[in-house]
């Protein structure tokens, strides 16, 4: 009895080490996932960073200098450069990644896409109404455009300034932005384009259907929303 008691006693000897050598690649297995996690964790930041000019976070472009668009750098306090841009350039936006560089150009009635770099023109295309006013599409994926002296908000391809569609509004184009409201519309998916008219306050999906039409006793010239619900608007030029 004694015998069988030892033989049966002898193949535990395997499994407890087999047992620890599989835990002990588990905790090695976790160990490089944990440290995955943790590198991904501090590149993401820099990943979603949006560096203007290639490469050069500390650069402001403003419009209304005689010339058309003053490029300030903002780390060394200094006028970096100017970019020749007839028209009267009122609002200006950068893409998401800094390479390009939307600004209208009321004198002209027309809006234009530049090389943040070098200041060269992508594209451009004529807006009747003296467009001023901007908004860019979450990723970069339409421009709007409006004008005081019109009725219509444009949207076109960033890429292309090829026109997509045309939105009539209830009066004329004080202020636009674009923003992301599902909590106020959840059966409209994806973004919003918020209208200030003389008349109304004006909220389109981005097919261009008229979601709400709020009247306001003065003219509304502004708009601002909460941080995380207005990724790309902008506020109009009086």
């Amino acid at each position: 009895m004694e015998a069988r008691t030892r033989v049966g006693q002898i193949p535990a000897e395997p499994d407890r080490d087999f047992a620890s050598r599989n835990g002990h690649r588990r905790a090695i297995s976790f160990s490089l996932l944990f440290v995955l996690c943790l590198l991904f964790v501090l590149w993401l930041p820099r990943a979603q960073t949006a560096s203007a000019d290639g490469g050069a976070p500390d650069l402001a472009y403003v419009a209304g200098t005689a010339p058309g668009v003053t490029v300030i750098d903002v780390a060394r306090q200094h006028v970096s450069r100017t970019l020749s841009i007839d028209g009267d350039p009122h609002t200006i936006l950068l893409s998401s990644d800094g390479r390009f560089l939307y600004t209208t150009q009321p004198a002209q009635e027309r809006v234009s896409v530049l090389d943040a770099a070098s200041g060269k023109t992508q594209c451009s295309i004529p807006i009747p109404g003296r467009p001023t006013l901007l908004a860019l599409a979450p990723f970069d994926e339409t421009l709007y455009v409006a004008g005081n002296d019109n009725t219509h908000v444009r949207a076109i391809d960033p890429s292309t300034c090829k026109l997509q569609q045309t939105f009539s509004t209830p009066g004329l184009v004080s202020g636009l932005a674009v923003a992301i409201l599902t909590t106020v519309f959840p059966k409209s998916p994806g973004y919003q384009l918020v209208v200030a008219t003389t008349k109304t306050l004006s909220v389109f999906d981005s097919s261009g259907k008229s979601l709400m039409n709020i009247p306001l006793p003065a003219e509304p010239q502004y708009l601002s929303f909460p941080p995380g619900s207005n990724p790309a608007g902008n506020r109009p030029r009086c």
